[in-house]
């Protein structure tokens, strides 16, 4: 394998500005004493966000590209691209808080034995410093990936775990004295070589140009707004009242509709209908993805598919809390069980919006995921803790989006119409 070496550096590019996580999020570094899966920290014990998490997510947006650097048989080249860790921002807050998640057996919607697990997360609205930079050689051609790159700062990006269930959505900060900057320097010219020594130097004589936000709604989106009917419980770690045993997700004193569980629910029901028309497991698989455990052999040993169906994470808005107290009662006898008195901090009414966006969907995955939207808005589906005494059930409105543009009411069930063929 060879090399090229000693090649002209001819002009960098250097990035910086403040990233912000719209949503709480994970990157996740072991195991601990108590926890199933703790955030990666510095040496501070602080949360940052590692180059290695960056690098993959470029690497799935922008694939194969000489940015990125390139190796096979014939040549390889080294990435132009240099990523910093981001690092929390000596003037930003942040709080890890501790999540449950459960596996749900979608033929009994009951959990699965020993399926309990929790994670650590930190909450919305922490700021890390970014920064990076370009280094362009001669004969390089690298326009196209360049404008790719910058496409990618300029909109949401999605790092860390669960990030197609809600978690770690971030966003450049832009606001007046905050904007993501961008620094060029071409060495070609003699008055850029002296900017660069200021810029090294940090001197104000460094100019920079801004990188403005953009807006991007490509793909297939549904917007759903809910109103809770009666009651929802979405169960975490109650860390914010001794008197419940059970609280509601509640995060920056913000009450909190978790992707991780519209999206199980969702799955679930969308299972249910691809059944009705014949579809089939394996279509599912395809589009909320899989995970195949090696002593199975219904897939080739270690495949997986990653989702192709991302549901964000929201504010529960408008919310009243109450204290709710059951008794567990045996089935046999129905009478009260000794000592199984809880207490549970119950949300009733609240509001909730949610986005369901799928990547590359096919007409019947279009069609399949508008029957889900619309079971929701009904109050088909239930969703979170208590589904059978009545709670987690909603009733709403729910539009779709297909690249920017709002689909009229003939249009979706033009679409509908797919799985019916």
């Amino acid at each position: 394998m060879s090399q090229e070496v000693h090649k002209k550096l001819i002009k960098k590019i250097f990035y910086k500005g403040t990233l912000v996580n719209k949503t709480a999020f994970k990157i996740g570094s072991s195991e601990g004493d108590f926890i199933d899966s703790m955030c990666l920290k510095d040496k501070s014990d602080k949360p940052y966000i590692s180059a290695t998490s960056l690098a993959g997510v470029l690497k799935s947006e922008l694939g194969e590209c000489l940015l990125l650097g390139t190796e096979n048989n014939k040549k390889s080249e080294k990435s132009r691209l240099i990523l910093n860790d981001c690092y929390l921002d000596e003037r930003s807050n942040y709080q890890v808080n501790i999540r449950n998640g459960i596996r749900i057996v979608p033929t009994t919607n009951i959990a699965e034995d020993t399926a309990l697990f929790d994670y650590e997360v930190i909450s919305a609205g922490s700021d890390f410093v970014f920064e990076s930079e370009i280094n362009i050689y001669e004969n390089d051609n690298l326009d196209d990936d360049i404008k790719a790159y910058e496409d990618i700062l300029q909109s949401e990006i999605n790092i860390g775990a669960k990030t197609m269930s809600g978690l770690g959505r971030f966003a450049f900060k832009d606001t007046e004295n905050n904007k993501l900057e961008l620094k060029k320097y071409e060495f070609l010219f003699p008055n850029d070589f002296e900017k660069y020594k200021d810029f090294l130097n940090n001197s104000e004589n460094a100019q920079c140009q801004i990188l403005e936000k953009q807006d991007k709604k490509l793909g297939f989106i549904i917007k759903i707004d809910l109103d809770i009917t009666n009651s929802l419980l979405i169960g975490s770690v109650n860390n914010y009242d001794e008197n419940a045993k059970v609280a509601s997700l509640k995060e920056n004193d913000k009450f909190i509709a978790s992707g991780t569980s519209f999206k199980g629910a969702i799955k679930n029901q969308a299972l249910k209908i691809a059944n009705t028309f014949n579809l089939g497991d394996d279509f599912i698989d395809e589009l909320f993805g899989y995970a195949v455990d090696k002593n199975t052999d219904i897939k080739k040993a270690g495949d997986t598919q990653k989702s192709r169906v991302r549901v964000g994470e929201s504010e529960i808005k408008n919310v009243m809390e109450k204290l709710h107290q059951r008794n567990k009662i045996d089935r046999f006898s129905g009478a009260t069980i000794d000592g199984a008195l809880f207490d549970a901090k119950v949300i009733y009414d609240g509001k909730i919006n949610l986005s369901i966006e799928l990547k590359n969907p096919s007409p019947k995955e279009k069609a399949l995921m508008l029957f889900v939207a619309r079971d929701l808005c009904a109050g088909f589906l239930a969703v979170g803790g208590g589904k059978n005494v009545g709670r987690g059930v909603f009733s709403g409105k729910f539009s779709a989006y297909e690249n920017g543009k709002e689909l009229k009411s003939n249009e979706m069930s033009e679409i509908a119409k797919e799985l019916l063929k």
